[in-house]
């Protein structure tokens, strides 16, 4: 048996920083509905980041004084939900918001081979940002895990290819209705929208079926319609379910969260990155996963594996054994259940997976391969490593 390289885990750490953000929000609203700016309409200029609650912005720079590109996205003016590559790695890093102390923000890095799916554990030491906004440039530090390192972090930002706001929905409501004491249903929605460019009509359409909203409505009325049904149908009689004592602890509130952001924005794709997160009163623990749908917009549609690789399924399955092996610390020869991660000893294909400068990711959600414990796996293939099996116009557009 090996190591196990995927830390045990229960949800991703920015989910406790969304998840409060929700619930103080919600708080303090009282129950009244909460909208974010027009779909259509463009973000104010920024001065100041600090006064806009919502907002996507693409930074290019260094960190470590290598190149990188980041996205940011701001929600309800609380919440930072960030990811950044080093061009050419083809690995994808997350930022998850710790704390923000004056003006420095902290956040935790998370790679794929470690913190995507670390425990939401203090006692968990991870490299972290320390960095601060000044208008168009983010500035600041990365210190190690050991924190024996500081490394510079400069920031710039970047005239992205596809222009998006964002726009947040959170909400909550009284399990009983006629009970001044009862638990109340939290929800919270939040989504990036493409600023008016001839493209918008196409992402709105692919934004609308990842947030499983009506294709007739606007994404803001799709969000504020899906919150509303969320709460409505948490709704108990009070006549029939009060006396359950189990859905009258605050602990049982039913939760749902809902988010999608950007994963890659460059050369004619958007790889769209969606977050869903579902509590059910009574219920021994949430459930949540990630879902990636990526486009093509330059060709107006959706990317599937054949429009990445040349080669057929069994190959590709292949890759990504092999790549599982490496990451796990398997010997090439070693059968998969030698490791300790998988459920079946097995893995396979799947259609859940996005791209950025030098890599592909394959990502499994829990119980697909492993334990709800060991979290979300993400299996990252260098293009480098596989360019012979890559389609010649996925290699033109990725300048590989």
């Amino acid at each position: 048996m090996h190591n196990n390289k995927y830390p045990t885990m229960k949800l991703p750490r920015f989910f406790y920083t969304l998840c409060l953000t929700l619930i103080i929000y919600a708080a303090c609203t009282s129950g009244k509905n909460h909208k974010e700016n027009d779909e259509e309409v463009k973000s104010p200029a920024h001065e100041n980041l600090s006064d806009e609650k919502n907002f996507y912005r693409q930074y290019a720079g260094t960190v470590e004084g290598r190149n990188v590109v980041v996205n940011i996205q701001r929600i309800n003016g609380d919440f930072y939900n960030c990811n950044y590559y080093f061009e050419g790695t083809g690995n994808s890093i997350s930022l998850s918001q710790d704390s923000v102390s004056s003006d420095t923000y902290y956040f935790s890095e998370y790679t794929n081979e470690h913190s995507e799916l670390d425990i939401a554990d203090d006692n968990v030491s991870l490299p972290q940002w320390q960095v601060s906004f000044h208008n168009d440039s983010v500035v600041g530090s990365l210190l190690s895990a050991d924190r024996n390192q500081k490394l510079p972090v400069l920031l710039k930002e970047s005239n992205s290819e596809y222009v998006f706001s964002m726009l947040s929905v959170f909400d909550s409501a009284r399990i009983f209705p006629k009970k001044d004491s009862s638990p109340l249903a939290y929800v919270g929605i939040a989504s990036v929208v493409p600023e008016g460019t001839k493209d918008s009509g196409f992402l709105n359409n692919q934004l609308k079926k990842m947030l499983g909203t009506d294709s007739s409505l606007s994404i803001q009325n799709g969000l504020q319609t899906g919150a509303e049904k969320y709460l409505n149908d948490n709704k108990l009689k009070d006549e029939i379910d009060s006396s359950d004592e189990d859905l009258n602890e605050p602990a049982n509130s039913p939760t749902s969260l809902n988010y999608v952001g950007i994963a890659y924005n460059a050369r004619g794709y958007v790889n769209f990155c969606g977050f869903g997160y579902y509590f059910l009163s009574g219920a021994a623990h949430g459930m949540y996963e990630y879902g990636y749908t990526c486009l093509d917009v330059q060709g107006r549609k959706v990317l599937t594996l054949k429009d990445i690789f040349n080669t057929d399924t069994i190959t590709v399955h292949k890759l990504i054994e092999d790549q599982f092996r490496e990451q796990s610390g398997l010997k090439p020869s070693e059968p998969l259940d030698s490791s300790d991660i998988l459920l079946h000893g097995s893995l396979f294909v799947t259609d859940n997976f996005y791209f950025v400068d030098g890599g592909i990711i394959f990502v499994y959600n829990p119980y697909e391969i492993a334990s709800y414990a060991t979290g979300v796996i993400k299996i990252c293939i260098r293009f480098d490593k596989i360019k012979n099996y890559l389609t010649p116009d996925f290699k033109t557009r990725m300048s590989l």
